[in-house]
């Protein structure tokens, strides 16, 4: 119902904003006398197209453009409120209340009546007897609200909720006491009413006798409750009201000269803190529904026998959540998916356009790593296959040089395998990954085993850069270029070892540029780092092969192409970035896992 209000941060613009210069005229005569000052300066602020325009600002800027400028606001505004088609709006600053706003309204409109109420209450709040708005109040004023406009409500409505609802709308509220006179307000000075009622029944307590014996009810003492009602706290004020309604006889008993209206106050307190406090309880048993479901989703992720999953799949999954809250989903990617510490991992991490528990990610990431390696030798075997019953022509290849090596394999991964090509993008993330599955599933507790695990993908002392993909894979071609040997023919190998075409082979792919085997670690270092050792040569015993009496010596010449750019880009990292990364991991490894 609210979008059919007015709302208090979006008002209307006036019709006669739109009028001429001669209609503007005319509208402003309709309304009464005005000078001509008036109606140039009525002009002037209609050219603002601000019906809700701030009182210094405006002065401000048109200071050079009027003599007296401020006075003359004042008695053009005093002459529009007379009509009821516009009023200056006062706000307490520094306990004055003093000019804020510039309102225009369309004549008798229901916005002039709410900022006439909105005034009052402003007026009301720094008088010493701070009463509420009554019909009686208002005929006194000389403001007479049409019914039409009037939008009665019950004082068992009033809570946080409510105003938090209504509080922007433009609505002109009576609220009905139980044996009093009704309130006048709007939902914006609700909060208003009930600064007037907590000042009255502090009042109230002033008196000795009565705090004597409403410590006494409440079973405290003096100061306590003096320092209580200071504050606003929910719980206190709804028991000091249940107890002065419950004991209204023998405490007024000890204040017989005071107003009886002192009971509205108590009553319209009493109603606004126990919404308050149900308000509470029914959020804290919302939230704690949401989380529950929150964490049925998260088990459901967590035991899918596929643990990757699509969008549209999450969707499904989080589909009774969804049909119970409207913000389930903002608020599941917000406690669930969102990463809110620059280390660990959220419950379900996001790759690429799809979501997977953390606790399933490396293992994912190493069998993605597994299968792709082994699909991977199979097809560069039989390419290289292919190479060597070519007829050696020399054509270009996937084998010519270590650069079109390492884009075949980006190429093949990037295409056949998006999860895997998705991960390799996040070194840092995997990483994460390999931390809390060293923790929580090898329970390992030392953060030299966790860097020996890393070791597995990472270069030497880093988390943030993977290995060369040919050595994350173990796709070494020495190793490819054997196992495609040995599946020629007799003829084929025989005739290989007679031209010589056999031992060039080895020598190229024996190469330092074409990294022909893992990597070795040295011992582990005083500081506490490992250093992983430059890539060995692996020297291959020839005889052993049973093609050749000796040894080719391997070529360290390398490609001078320029390869492009590959899933595990690299950085030169200084030894101070190294050894503070290490000191970060060090204190994560000890992090309490949540």
């Amino acid at each position: 119902m609210a979008e059919e209000y007015q709302l208090r941060n979006k008002p209307s613009v006036p019709e006669y904003f739109r009028y001429d210069q001669i209609q503007k005229e005319e509208f402003l005569s309709q309304l009464g006398n005005y000078t001509q000052e008036q109606r140039s300066l009525f002009r002037k602020i209609c050219d603002y197209w601000e019906p809700d325009l701030n009182f210094d600002h405006f002065l401000k800027q048109e200071k050079d453009g009027f003599s007296f400028i401020e006075s003359l606001v004042h008695s053009l505004m005093e002459r529009l409120s007379n009509s009821r088609t516009g009023l200056i709006l006062r706000a307490i600053k520094n306990g004055e209340l003093l000019p804020d706003r510039i309102i225009l309204t369309e004549p008798d409109s229901t916005r002039y009546y709410y900022y006439s109420l909105e005034n009052e209450y402003q007026r009301i709040l720094l008088q010493e007897d701070k009463i509420f708005i009554t019909e009686k109040y208002l005929l006194e004023s000389g403001i007479t609200i049409p019914n039409d406009y009037v939008e009665e409500i019950s004082h068992s409505h009033i809570s946080n909720e409510y105003i938090s609802k209504q509080k922007n709308n433009i609505r002109i509220l009576k609220i009905k006491m139980d044996g009093g006179k009704p309130i006048y307000c709007t939902p914006y000075t609700i909060e208003h009413v009930i600064r007037i009622s907590r000042e009255n029944v502090r009042q109230f307590l002033s008196s000795s006798q009565i705090l004597t014996l409403v410590s006494k009810l409440m079973g405290t003492m003096n100061s306590e409750v003096q320092q209580q009602i200071g504050h606003t706290d929910m719980v206190f004020w709804n028991k000091l009201c249940s107890m002065l309604l419950e004991h209204r006889e023998d405490v007024l008993m000890k204040r017989k000269n005071f107003p009886m209206e002192i009971y509205h106050h108590i009553s319209l307190l009493y109603a606004y803190t126990r919404n308050g406090l149900d308000e509470t309880e029914r959020v804290h048993q919302e939230n704690q529904a949401k989380k529950d479901e929150m964490i049925r989703v998260c088990k459901a992720l967590f035991d899918r026998s596929d643990p990757f999953l699509d969008q549209v799949e999450l969707n499904k999954e989080m589909e009774p959540g969804l049909k119970k809250w409207q913000d389930f989903k903002e608020l599941f990617f917000d406690k669930c998916v969102k990463l809110k510490n620059k280390t660990g991992l959220p419950l379900i991490v996001n790759i690429g356009t799809g979501y997977i528990h953390r606790d399933h990610l490396y293992v994912v990431f190493q069998n993605q790593l597994n299968d792709t390696s082994r699909e991977l030798k199979e097809f560069y075997r039989l390419e290289m296959e292919k190479l060597l019953t070519s007829g050696f022509r020399g054509e270009v290849n996937v084998f010519s040089t270590q650069s079109t090596f390492q884009n075949s394999i980006i190429d093949m991964i990037n295409k056949n395998k998006p999860l895997l090509s998705a991960l390799l993008k996040k070194p840092k993330l995997v990483s994460e990954a390999v931390l809390l599955y060293g923790k929580k599933g090898l329970k390992v507790q030392s953060p030299d085993q966790i860097r020996q695990l890393l070791d597995k993908y990472y270069e030497e002392n880093s988390t943030v850069r993977f290995k060369r993909l040919d050595h994350l894979l173990e796709l070494y071609l020495m190793h490819i270029y054997q196992d495609a040997y040995e599946k020629l023919s007799v003829w084929r190998r025989f005739i290989m070892r007679i031209f010589g075409k056999h031992e060039s082979y080895l020598s190229i792919f024996s190469g330092a540029g074409f990294g022909n085997g893992d990597r070795r670690k040295t011992t582990r270092q005083a500081q506490g780092t490992y250093r992983a050792s430059a890539v060995y040569l692996q020297k291959e015993d020839i005889r052993s092969t049973g093609l050749a009496d000796g040894s080719a010596k391997p070529s360290y010449k390398s490609s001078s192409r320029k390869p492009r750019k590959s899933l595990n880009t690299s950085k030169n990292y200084s030894n101070r970035q190294v050894n503070r990364a290490w000191e970060e991991f060090e204190q994560a490894m000890h992090k309490k896992d949540v």
